[in-house]
């Protein structure tokens, strides 16, 4: 018999809910009902923490006469048209200079055609 590591089989046996005394199901039915209470108490505060948000946004950017929105805003875009900039191709540069002269192939064999 394997150690069960390759799947998802599991050693212990699942212990179904009805197969539990009465003070396993009232501790389990209690730590589920704490989670949820949890759960519902953070999704209440949800709203409060957005206003929040919200607000202190408001306060740094409108009412902050230090705030500069528009060395902000050139920074960005600054950034995004310097990446765009620097995909160009400075390579094909190199090779505007070279006749065919100029250049000679190495490891490659002559082709020519005798009749």
């Amino acid at each position: 018999m394997g150690c069960g590591c390759k799947g998802n089989v599991s050693n212990s046996p699942k212990i179904k809910f009805g197969d539990l005394t009465f003070k396993a199901k009232l501790k389990r039915l209690g730590f589920y009902s704490l989670k949820s209470l949890v759960f519902l108490l953070g999704l209440a505060f949800l709203p409060i923490i957005n206003i929040a948000i919200i607000w202190f946004m408001f306060n740094i950017i409108v009412l902050n006469k230090e705030f500069n929105v528009k060395d902000i805003v050139f920074q960005i875009l600054g950034n995004v048209l310097k990446k765009k900039d620097d995909d160009d191709d400075d390579d094909d540069d190199e090779f505007e200079d070279y006749d065919e002269d100029d250049v000679e192939l190495l490891d490659a064999e002559e082709i020519t055609y005798k009749k």
